[in-house]
């Protein structure tokens, strides 16, 4: 089953290691990559049952607590620290987009205030309005389901 077709409790001790990870780089680090797993956990709790709901809302809880303690920790304001978190939830949502093999031309949700599209150029991918700066990528992933032919391969994309 793909992972989007899972509830968001169904990754809470994921995402608790990932926060812990982040965490230990540095207080900024740790807040926003649990804001980003909370409001992941917020949006998709019409899609659960009263259980699962229960989980995401302990989960929730956990992490606001978490949140600000590593907030007190660093010299950033709160508002940057979610702006921060934006600009993380933008480049998941365009990974995940990418690495999906997509080639559809796509209009993402409002960040920063801006519509950003994403519009399919030849073997490239081109963004506006260009929030990031020409660059290739090379990105090496598992195809699932995993087939010989491609699974584990090199993959090279560009934005422009």
């Amino acid at each position: 089953m793909p992972f989007i077709d899972h509830a968001a409790c169904d990754f809470i001790e994921t995402w608790e290691k990932s926060i812990d990870v982040a965490a230990s780089t540095g207080p900024a680090g740790g807040y926003i990559v649990s804001r980003h797993f909370c409001r992941i956990a917020e949006s998709s709790t019409t899609q659960i049952t009263a259980d699962d709901r229960q989980r995401a809302a302990r989960f929730q809880e956990r992490e606001a607590v978490r949140q600000k303690q590593l907030a007190t920790k660093q010299d950033r304001s709160v508002e940057e620290l979610e702006l921060l978190t934006d600009v993380l939830q933008f480049c998941d949502l365009l990974s995940l987009y990418v690495c999906s093999g997509a080639r559809e031309n796509v209009e993402f949700p409002e960040y920063f205030g801006m519509t950003v599209r994403l519009t399919v150029d030849g073997e490239s991918y081109k963004l506006e309005p260009q929030v990031i700066e020409p660059a290739e990528f090379a990105v090496a992933a598992l195809r699932h389901p995993a087939t010989k032919e491609v699974s584990g391969r090199e993959n090279e994309i560009t934005i422009k």
